[in-house]
Parts: C-alpha cells; sequence; structure tokens
C-alpha cells in the first residue's frame, strides 16, 4: 500500500512515498530519489544516526542515495552512509554542468533554473550541495566567472552551455568513459565500501 502523505525515512523533511513490501520501506523521495531501507535501519537512523552528524554529513549522505538510484540500505550500511566524502568543487560542478545538458533539448537552448530550493530538491543534492545557495556558487563562480562554461542572465534564470562548456563536456566524455566509477571511489574510505560495492554489483 503507497502512502503518500509521509516523510522520507532519510532526510525526514521532503514529502514523499512509501510502499511497504516484506519489512522494507520503499521510498520515493524528491530530493533523495528512490531507494528501500528496512525497518530497523530507519528507526536507527532517525533516532541515532542522524542525531550525531552535521548538515553537512546529512547532505552527504541524502546525496549518496541520490546518485545510487534503488539502493537497498540495512543497518549494516549505516555507518557506511555516515562517512561519505563530498567530491571536489570542479567535480561538483561537472556533475551540474552534466544536468544543464540533460535539460537542453538543443544547441543554444535556455535552461530554465528553480528560484530556489523547494522548487527542485532534487537539483541541490545531486551537486551535493547543502542548499540552493551552494548551486547558485557552483552556476555563477564556476562555471559562469571561472570556466565560461554557461551565459546567465540576471539572477540566474535562465542559463545557457556556451560552446566552450559543450566542448568540454564532449572531451570529458571521450577521454573518461570510466571516470564514474573512479570518481565514486573517493567517496568511501577504503574499509566503507560494501554499500558501494552492492551498489554497482548487486
Amino acid at each position: 500500500m503507497l502512502n503518500d502523505a509521509v516523510t522520507c525515512r532519510i532526510c525526514l523533511q521532503t514529502i514523499a512515498g512509501v510502499r511497504m513490501n516484506d519489512g522494507w520501506h520503499q521510498v520515493t523521495c524528491r530530493r533523495c530519489g528512490d531507494y528501500k531501507i528496512t525497518e530497523e535501519a530507519q528507526v536507527e537512523w532517525q533516532e541515532t544516526r542522524s542525531l550525531r552528524l552535521s548538515a553537512r554529513a546529512k547532505s552527504n549522505a541524502y546525496s549518496w542515495i541520490r546518485h545510487h538510484p534503488g539502493i537497498a540500505i540495512t543497518t549494516g550500511d549505516l555507518e557506511s552512509l555516515t562517512q561519505v566524502r563530498e567530491p571536489s568543487v570542479a567535480e561538483r560542478a561537472e556533475i551540474l554542468l552534466e544536468e544543464l545538458a540533460g535539460r537542453t533539448q538543443a544547441i543554444g537552448q535556455e535552461v530554465s533554473l528553480p528560484q530556489d530550493e523547494g522548487a527542485d530538491p532534487a537539483l541541490v543534492v545531486l551537486t551535493w550541495s547543502m542548499n540552493y545557495g551552494e548551486v547558485r556558487f557552483l552556476l555563477e563562480q564556476y562555471l559562469f566567472a571561472e570556466k565560461g562554461f554557461i551565459l546567465k542572465t540576471e539572477g540566474m534564470h535562465p542559463v545557457t552551455i556556451t560552446p566552450k562548456g559543450f566542448a568540454y563536456l564532449e572531451e570529458r566524455r571521450r577521454t573518461n568513459q570510466n571516470s564514474t566509477i573512479g570518481f565514486c571511489a573517493m567517496w568511501f574510505d577504503p574499509e566503507v565500501t560494501r554499500t558501494w560495492t552492492e551498489a554497482i554489483d548487486p
């Protein structure tokens, strides 16, 4: 049975759809995405684990789950989830540029962005950001001012990927076909890789 009037089992904020199935909470969250978690794990996360974490550590957990749709979380995975590290600013900006390209139907097309986090919470966690202010930093200070990969209008709404930005993405895709695995491997310490291994090799 699907219950839409509940909060996410992980971020505890966004209204989510939750379906119970053989002891699993199957969740669809606007922020964290699609995942499933056991009853025991969600209780431990809410009552102890999440209460000990900084805002950044919580945000990293949400982002990791968002980048691994369908992940199954048990109590044995919670320690790893609390130790996720965010990528570098450059890597996060690359993720955002890829997302903008995915929202572009034609070269030169403007991409409309939300005015705040509430309109598109997924964009915040996709870029490993704590809030929309960090997304704006990646857009304005890195992709626009530092790299020239986008053009912007007043207030960043909308933006357009420049030829330089498209050229960068094309080169990156040609030369870094295995970059996703190498990139994600850095998010965990070597001793806490079980959840990651199961996510890519269920």
